[in-house]
């Protein structure tokens, strides 16, 4: 259903930066794969470094939980630029954004057909 759409949206060769996710999540809007759309059912934000396979919780730069892909509590070692206040505005090219349920990392389109094959009732 949403399929070309993930990969005009998701799919790249640039470094992922803040202002990429808040455009994904506009885009992707109401297809299952923002955190609005899928929390509901347990997804929890998160980011994969598919060099290396290792899943981030999305996180604020203290540490504690976000509710959405935030870069700024990701390893230093992942970043590749800084705002001026220091903190990371852009990681590597290897980082996606996605989710994690049940202690498995979801791209967006995972986590989009798996909301939407889950019947309404089943929700919650």
């Amino acid at each position: 259903m949403y399929g070309s759409r993930f990969v005009s949206v998701c799919r790249r060769l640039t470094p992922l930066s803040q202002p990429a996710l808040a455009r994904q999540t506009l885009e992707l809007r109401g297809s299952g794969a923002t955190s609005q759309d899928n929390a509901g059912q347990g997804f929890l934000p998160a980011f994969r470094d598919t060099a290396t396979g290792q899943v981030y919780p999305s996180r604020f730069a203290d540490g504690r939980p976000a509710c959405v892909h935030i870069l700024e509590g990701l390893p230093a070692d992942l970043a590749i630029t800084r705002d001026e206040q220091g903190r990371i505005f852009a990681v590597k090219s290897s980082v996606e954004p996605g989710f994690v349920l049940a202690g498995r990392f979801y791209t967006r389109e995972e986590a989009s057909r798996y909301v939407n094959a889950v019947p309404m009732r089943a929700r919650g």
